[in-house]
């Protein structure tokens, strides 16, 4: 997928022009088939294949996709800011992303009343900006989850009073961040209800703001990496939510059974190679000196 590149300083038409010769390839280059990346571009129509200047245009060119997960949808600000109106959209599993080329953050309101439903990714460089003073934007019911990776995030604007994420009652998600995915920016963006659980993984760069989990529910933080600093404090600091467990797990992978730093010597034959095969075979000894009588 080719995108424009969005030239600071120059005028309007010279940014048509460059989208129109990115639209042009994309469509020689055949996007579009089974498999379309969906582009939307407020801001002036395009005649183009697959770029849309109104979310509702877009919207219902993807549910016409057959299979509406293998395709994207794009958000572009090369022309205006993006914004999606209230209304209850269904992304059908398409992830939603900032250009491909760009290493520029693309921002898209999430206006008072915007629903997106089964949305799983965000990607990209794109920041979600939830601005709901009625209703979540994104709801994770029966374990569904969110990943937000390559510098994407969700947050709630200033102006917002409920949370963009909301985990109902006796429902438990999880929102894994890798890459530079990060889940708000001071101010509620996730409300976890009564007897839910929020898993949130932390990963490569990814982040946390403090004061971004709030409710009755409880809260699981896991940091898997050790360049996962992009937090204001580890543990974050989350006094909002019921239930806290913040936890680094970021050399867990280096637990494990190496035979020649612990007395290779010690063992008859090959030592084990890892901690489940010496577990395994101190539980054979001690069956044999049992007397064949399972373990007490």
């Amino acid at each position: 997928m080719v995108s424009p590149p969005n030239v600071p300083n120059v005028s309007p038409s010279i940014q048509q022009a460059f989208n129109q010769l990115a639209d042009s390839v994309n469509a020689a280059l055949g996007q579009g088939g089974g498999s379309p990346t969906l582009i939307f571009r407020p801001g002036a129509p395009s005649t183009q294949v697959n770029v849309y200047d109104t979310w509702a245009a877009l919207m219902a060119a993807l549910a016409a996709v057959p299979n509406a997960s293998d395709a994207c949808v794009q958000i572009d600000d090369s022309l205006a800011p993006p914004s999606i109106p209230a209304g209850v959209w269904d992304m059908r599993g398409a992830p939603m992303q900032g250009p491909f080329t760009s290493t520029n953050t693309v921002t898209c309101d999430l206006e008072d009343g915007c629903v997106l439903q089964n949305l799983f990714r965000v990607r990209n460089f794109l920041t979600l900006n939830c601005k709901s003073t009625t209703v979540p934007a994104l709801t994770l019911v029966g374990g569904v989850g969110l990943l937000l990776e390559v510098a994407s995030t969700i947050q709630n604007d200033p102006a917002s009073t409920v949370p963009a994420i909301l985990v109902p009652a006796n429902n438990t998600s999880i929102i894994a961040c890798l890459t530079g995915g990060r889940v708000g920016n001071g101010t509620a963006c996730a409300q976890v209800d009564l007897n839910s659980g929020l898993i949130i993984l932390l990963d490569l760069m990814a982040g946390l703001a403090d004061n971004s989990v709030v409710g009755a529910g409880s809260l699981i933080v896991l940091l898997t990496s050790p360049s996962a600093t992009s937090f204001s404090s580890w543990p974050p600091v989350q006094p909002g939510i019921f239930g806290f467990l913040a936890s680094s797990i970021q050399y867990a992978y280096l637990i494990g059974f190496s035979p020649p730093g612990l007395n290779p010597g010690n063992w008859l034959n090959a030592p084990p190679l890892d901690v489940n095969a010496a577990v395994e075979r101190m539980a054979d000894l001690l069956f044999a000196l049992n007397g064949g009588n399972p373990i007490p």
